[in-house]
């Protein structure tokens, strides 16, 4: 599935395949009409500089609630639901490219983290509140109004694959 593109993308944000983007400069990918109760988002990154303590890399709800996949101001990965989620051991060091991936299993309502290959954490999600709506965007790598958009990062992407076992 590909993601629209900022409508002001310029080919200097293009860099030896990868997307370079600034502060609240993400990615933008349409889930409509898909059923993501069971999903993966995987994608390597770098992250240059935090413009807050806090970064939002994935968001679920067109950037108008709190809730989403964050990174800390140590580097750890964690999920806002809520509740606050448990903080990865292993951390997202700016200028460092790391592949992340966020994944819901349906059947047992269990939201995971990985940094590298590794799960950094386990939670449940009964609720499926870190489903996204099937009429939304997923967006990367941009804050929500909640916070006045200072939840950012800036950094480039290499690839991102969203995958669904029970997208139709």
């Amino acid at each position: 599935m590909l993601g629209d593109c900022p409508a002001d993308l310029t080919v200097d944000q293009i860099v030896d395949g990868s997307y370079v983007f600034g502060a609240n400069q993400g990615l933008v990918v349409a889930v409509d009409g898909l059923d993501l109760s069971d999903f993966a988002i995987e994608f390597e990154m770098k992250v240059n500089a935090t413009q807050f303590a806090f970064s939002k890399l994935l968001d679920f709800f067109n950037r108008t609630e709190d809730r989403g996949f964050y990174r800390g101001p140590t580097g750890a990965v964690f999920q806002i639901l809520p509740p606050f989620g448990p903080m990865s051991a292993t951390t997202l060091p700016l200028g460092v490219t790391t592949t992340v991936r966020l994944a819901r299993d349906g059947g047992t309502r269990l939201l995971s983290a990985s940094v590298n290959g590794v799960v950094q954490w386990v939670m449940p999600d009964p609720l499926g509140l870190a489903i996204p709506p099937s009429d939304g965007n997923i967006t990367f790598f941009a804050d929500d109004s909640v916070t006045n958009y200072v939840e950012t990062c800036s950094g480039s992407v290499n690839w991102i694959r969203i995958s669904s076992n029970t997208a139709k």
